[in-house]
């Protein structure tokens, strides 16, 4: 019998990137997520951007921290910042996409950039 997964957590961290499964990235993602969950251990990843939005929407939690592919960002997060369950979004993006993301980043206070 599986029990349903339940967040015992303060906070919980969601990363959005369609390339999150890529086995060109793979190795990346799970760097990052073992250095992640040394401060926060509950971390659930999304290459879906409607599944996505659909767990945040239903999430009971009221800490959310979104981490967000910068290719995402100005789709997505007009349509989510306002949601109070999340309580910062960072974008991630090449040294050379900052300038584009900063843009978001000024329209929103959750927001801030995460170069990679």
């Amino acid at each position: 019998m599986s029990l349903p997964l339940k967040n015992l957590e303060p906070f919980t961290l969601i990363w959005l990137d369609p390339e999150i499964r890529l086995p060109s990235t793979s190795s990346t993602f799970t760097n990052a997520r073992k250095k992640l969950r040394e401060t926060i251990n509950f971390l659930i990843d999304f290459s879906n951007a409607d599944k996505c939005i659909d767990y945040i929407k239903d999430e009971d939690a009221k800490n959310i921290i979104l981490i967000i592919a910068g290719r995402l960002a100005r789709r997505i997060i007009p349509s989510i910042h306002n949601f109070q369950q999340l309580i910062a979004i960072y974008i991630t993006c090449r040294p050379e996409n900052v300038m584009r993301n900063q843009e978001v980043a000024k329209q929103y206070h959750k927001v801030s950039i995460l170069k990679v």
